[in-house]
């Protein structure tokens, strides 16, 4: 009489990586093999644990960058809102600039668009590194190009702080600005008339005898 046979025992995925193991390495050297192969898996592990370090370090870099960025601008814009609020801070701070014989009216308007200078320069330095992708920027820049930069006076203005800021943002907005004389001077040709040189604002505060100066 035959012996029982007994049901086949199932394969566990630890027998199954001997058995993988044991047919490609030497039975003499399996258990180097086996500790060849664990130390390369945690060499492999480590690697990339290095790199994600090294990735995260580079991510908390550029977001502490932006942050200080973003920081110094409000700061400006809080010394720039000062001098909005308190135009004698101009008179007494650059008496001998053009500002300073402005009218009130011309001068609030200087520090409303270099406000918004700086503010779109933050805007445009946010699209630049990412956070704002194509289709959330040109909401903006319209916006800037048709309120800002078609401002009378804001050539004037940015010829005068074009200086102060990033060298790619301000050739930006000297597109821009080429852009709106060029339309303005097609505009007083078509109207009959002979275009000018812009408007400095030096030549904004030879005012007539009858305005009053801020100062």
């Amino acid at each position: 009489m035959l012996p029982p046979k007994h049901p086949p025992r199932a394969t566990s995925p630890r027998s199954r990586l001997i058995a993988w193991l044991d047919r490609h390495a030497h039975p003499e050297s399996r258990v180097s093999r086996y500790a060849n192969l664990v130390q390369s898996m945690f060499g492999v592990l480590g690697l990339a644990g290095l790199l994600a370090l090294v990735v995260q370090l580079h991510e908390a870099n550029i977001a502490t960058r932006r942050d200080v960025y973003s920081r110094s601008v409000d700061a400006a814009l809080l010394l720039e809102q000062l001098e909005f609020e308190h135009p004698d801070l101009i008179c007494a701070l650059d008496p001998d600039g053009p500002e300073h014989r402005l009218e009130q009216a011309e001068l609030e308007e200087v520090r409303y668009l270099e406000m918004n200078l700086d503010l779109h320069e933050r805007l445009w330095q946010q699209h630049q590194d990412g956070i704002f992708d194509d289709e959330e920027w040109e909401p903006w820049a319209r916006w800037f190009r048709d309120g800002v930069v078609a401002a009378e006076m804001f050539p004037a203005v940015w010829a005068s702080e074009t200086g102060y800021y990033q060298e790619d943002f301000a050739r930006f907005v000297d597109d821009m600005v080429a852009d709106e004389l060029a339309h303005r001077a097609a505009a007083t040709v078509a109207a009959g008339g002979t275009p000018s040189v812009p408007q400095t604002l030096a030549d904004y505060a030879d005012i007539g005898p009858q305005a009053t100066p801020a100062c």
